[in-house]
């Protein structure tokens, strides 16, 4: 064991994978919260509409999606995330999320809509 460096060669790539797969799984799952989150306040926000309350769930909902919204318009209309997850290996259209390519149809890529 002496004089060998710990980081190095194969097993550091092997290491690295591993940890780059876990980070990938954290930012997926830090993505689906948000995701179930904004669609909660979404409903909020409709039933408000439909039924008129204008309870402490209604203020809430509309700061969590006034501030989603922030987000996306400072970050050049792109969720923060996607970068992340493209820096832990993810490819594809979505690649913070796990859509297939026919469940993300209608989403954009780039400048152009599929």
């Amino acid at each position: 064991m002496a004089g060998m460096t710990v980081g190095t060669g194969a097993f550091a790539a092997v290491g690295q994978d591993s940890r780059d797969t876990r980070m990938l799984a954290l930012v997926r799952g830090c993505h689906t919260a948000v995701y179930l989150v904004m669609v909660a306040a979404i409903l909020v926000l409709l039933y408000a509409g439909v039924t008129g309350y204008a309870g402490p769930w209604l203020w809430t909902g509309l700061g969590l999606l006034a501030t989603e919204t922030t987000v996306f318009v400072g970050n050049g209309f792109k969720c923060p995330l996607t970068a992340l997850a493209i820096r832990y290996g993810a490819e594809g259209a979505t690649p913070s999320t796990r859509s297939s390519r026919r469940g993300s149809r209608g989403t954009r890529s780039g400048s152009s809509a599929r």
